[in-house]
């Protein structure tokens, strides 16, 4: 796989990530169990929902995740589109005929503003998520999002 090849896929993984934590429905996440035809497809989200789903969450609890996820969900699907937007245009100019490396660090200095702006809207919508949770709940996640983080492996080429 060329090196291309590759941050393309982590150019799309990331923000894909960020944007399923903030708009899965939690009525979709009460069950736990596989669902539909992403079931052992390995995309990004999928390890939340699967955590989300054995968390028993009562009926109210799912309402107030949904409702959570509705109030970032406008957010959320206009920055995975200016990040997209901002990706592209400095994948351009990293392939651009003449360098310029005013403008790649120009167009890199975008991308990470987006991306931290990204991280502090995923940071605020799972700490909403967790305030609705019981104490017992919010330790399994936790948990699981650790035992998840480990199993990504060391970051880095």
């Amino acid at each position: 796989m060329s090196h291309k090849q590759v941050m393309k896929g982590v150019f799309r993984i990331v923000p894909l990530l960020l944007l399923v934590l903030a708009l899965v429905p939690a009525t979709a996440l009460a069950q736990p169990g596989p669902r539909g035809p992403r079931h052992g497809g390995g995309e990004p989200g999928q390890h939340l929902e699967r955590v989300l789903g054995t968390l028993n969450l009562s009926t109210d609890q799912q309402a107030a995740i949904d409702k959570i996820f509705s109030a970032h969900r406008d957010a959320a699907e206009g920055d995975h589109h200016s990040m997209m937007t901002a990706r592209m245009a400095l994948m351009d100019q990293i392939h651009a005929e003449a360098f310029d490396e005013q403008a790649i660090r120009q167009a890199a200095a975008a991308v990470a503003a987006l991306e931290a702006d990204q991280a502090v809207a995923t940071a605020k919508t799972l700490s909403e998520v967790r305030a609705v949770l019981t104490a017992e709940q919010r330790t399994r996640l936790q948990q699981a999002l650790k035992e998840h983080k480990g199993m990504m492996g060391p970051a880095g080429p």
